[in-house]
């Protein structure tokens, strides 16, 4: 294992990592964007999902996952259980692809969740697309899903730097 994969463990085993999480699906939920971007929604608890699916191997963690995503769904008013079968599917997609297949490579990484970051947002429109109550919005949803990945540097130095941060050895 890697230093920084031991590092990320580590961070996932005590209760900052979660709390992170939470904290980035109240960001995402403050905001309340109008016309056209009216379905914009920047998926910034994908990359710490990226993180958690790939390195934890609890029983409890789909469980937390769910209710993150019904949590979400509460904070932005989308239909109960919309982010939450969203962000299953992206738990459930990036484990069983690390199971298989091992990407180490930092870039081989960042394509790897781009790509299921492409899968995830072309689900959620065409679940907005049979229900009235969503906005379905082409631009809207490519937009969110090209700023979700232009966000995972950032976010995933930040969670991947936590443990150093907090002073663990």
């Amino acid at each position: 294992m890697s230093y920084a994969t031991e590092k990320s463990s580590t961070l996932i085993d005590n209760g900052v990592f979660y709390l992170g999480m939470l904290v980035l699906v109240w960001v995402g939920g403050i905001y309340n964007w109008q016309g056209w971007l009216s379905g914009l929604d920047i998926g910034l608890p994908f990359v710490p999902l990226f993180i958690l699916a790939r390195q934890s191997n609890s029983k409890l963690v789909p469980l937390f996952v769910l209710a993150l995503g019904l949590f979400k769904d509460v904070l932005g008013g989308t239909p109960f259980g919309f982010w939450g079968l969203l962000f299953i599917t992206f738990y459930v997609l990036i484990y069983a692809m690390q199971r298989l297949v091992s990407v180490e490579g930092y870039r081989e990484q960042w394509m790897s969740f781009a790509l299921n970051i492409g899968i995830i947002y072309t689900i959620a429109f065409a679940i907005a697309l049979g229900r009235q109550d969503i906005t379905a919005s082409p631009l809207a949803m490519i937009i969110s899903a090209l700023a979700t990945c232009l966000f995972y540097p950032l976010i995933a130095l930040l969670f991947r730097l936590t443990p150093a941060m907090i002073g663990e050895e």
